[in-house]
Formats: structure tokens, sequence, C-alpha cells
């Protein structure tokens, strides 16, 4: 299979790749630029078959190329960086003000005597607050701690979707 069957693959799953891109926080125009670079970046891949699973690029392939240009993308425009890392920072309007506080008292009341509770809880603040001034991403938390990548990945998402259904039921 050549680059450009792949890249022609992957453009009918585009609405899925810029779901991805929104979620770390890009939209709009810098999310179709991104977009456009990510197919780039695929023809440009040599022996583009040996990431093929069943004559598709995985979609965690996809996941992981596509965070770290997000990355690249904040780190080029340090405004944005900014914003996107400092909850403080942040002007918030009501709603997403009140969001903001409900998740930290979430974070707040996690049980410290629940061992489990206890890590969810450490994993949380370092990953949001950081560690003396050093903001983490997923992967250099993993490399910090020596917890996997995954591991961290699904203690802050399984976090968030208990949140978001005690969110839900409050409203």
């Amino acid at each position: 299979m050549t680059n450009n069957e792949v890249v022609e693959k992957l453009f009918k799953k585009k609405r899925e790749l810029i779901k991805i891109i929104n979620s770390f926080g890009i939209y709009g125009f810098d999310a179709d630029d991104l977009l456009q670079e990510f197919f780039i970046k695929i023809l440009h891949i040599k022996e583009i078959n040996n990431y093929l699973i069943e004559e598709e690029l995985s979609m965690n392939l996809s996941f992981i190329i596509l965070k770290n240009m997000s990355f690249d993308f904040y780190n080029h425009n340090s405004s944005l960086r900014n914003n996107y890392f400092e909850i403080n920072e942040i002007e918030l309007n009501e709603v997403e003000n009140e969001k903001v506080n409900f998740i930290l008292k979430e974070i707040e009341n996690l049980d410290i005597k629940n061992i489990r509770e206890y890590y969810t809880k450490k994993v949380l603040e370092l990953y949001i607050f950081g560690d003396d001034g050093k903001k983490f991403t997923l992967r250099s938390l993993g490399e910090a701690t020596g917890i996997k990548y995954i591991q961290l990945y699904r203690t802050i998402n399984n976090f968030r979707n208990k949140v978001v259904k005690k969110w839900n039921k409050k409203r």
C-alpha cells in the first residue's frame, strides 16, 4: 500500500482526527492546519507498510503523532502554551469557572486513606499543577515517576468519567 492510499483512508476519518486534535485544545483553522501537516507527515513516512494493521494506519499511532504535533504547535506559540497550561491565568465565564472549581473540589475530596484514591489524587496533582513549577505531559510524568503512560492515562480518564457523571447529575 502506498502512502497516498493511506492518506486517502485517513481522510475518510477526518472528523475523528479533528476530534482528537480538539481534545488537545486546538480548534478551527489551527486544527485544520495541523491535520494537513499530519497528512503531509504521513506522506513522507518511509516504509509505511511497517505501520499498517490490516491495511490501515493504527488510530493509536495517529493519536501519538497528533499529540506530538499538538505539543510542537503549543511550543511554537508560547502565548497559547501559557493559556493552555495555566488554569489560574485563564479568564473563564461563570459556567467554565464553576466546572473548574467542581473538578478541583472533587480532587480535594479524594480520600487519601484509600490507596487507589490517594494514587489518583497524586497523579492528578502532578499532572495539573506540576511539581516545583515543572509542568508534565503524560509521557514526561510517566518518565519522572516510572509509571507507564497507559496507566496514567487510564487513571486520569477514569477520574474524568466519574467527575463528568457527577457534574451531569448535579445539572
